[in-house]
């Protein structure tokens, strides 16, 4: 189902990368992209699967895993005006994680091709878009090395506290 400009959610307004386009901007990368309703439990990315678009959660909640043969570790949530799929829009490799729907859930997004078709088109566009995801890279990767160190912190007192 493809969108119209007129049709564009004030979630995808707000959404963090997209936050800084002008409206014009904003409403010709909306008409490029389609939109999707997703039932509960539905698998939107699976992890190590070949992925080639950037998703914009417009409504609903989707969860975020990470697996390995061992384990499955939640990774986070995605709210409305969040983003997926930022990763593969710049890199073009197998998914990190699994995404699912958590409650009914409806995505607009974009193919990598058409993405890049955008920033050919509008390069000043592009270029405050590709800055907005590496400062959302950048912030997940601060998060996650926090988390690291807390977790060997724990690991550490706890082994120090069993001796």
């Amino acid at each position: 189902m493809s969108s119209s400009p007129t049709d564009l959610p004030e979630s995808l307004e707000s959404a963090g990368i997209f936050r800084v386009l002008d409206p014009e901007h904003r409403a010709l990368l909306f008409a490029a992209g389609k939109t999707r309703s997703l039932v509960p439990n539905a698998v939107l990315v699976e992890q190590g699967s070949h992925m080639d678009s950037l998703f914009v959660l417009l409504s609903g909640v989707l969860t975020v895993t990470c697996h390995s043969p061992v384990s499955t570790v939640a990774m986070g949530t995605i709210k409305a005006g969040e983003c997926v799929g930022e990763m593969n829009a710049l890199d073009p490799l197998k998914a990190s994680a699994t995404v699912k729907v958590q409650h009914t859930a409806r995505v607009w997004f974009i193919s990598r091709d058409d993405l890049e078709k955008f920033f050919t088109e509008y390069p000043s566009a592009g270029v405050a878009i590709l800055k907005e995801i590496a400062i959302l890279l950048t912030r997940r990767i601060r998060r996650n090395a926090d988390k690291l160190i807390r977790q060997a912190e724990m690991a550490v007192a706890t082994y120090e506290w069993d001796e």
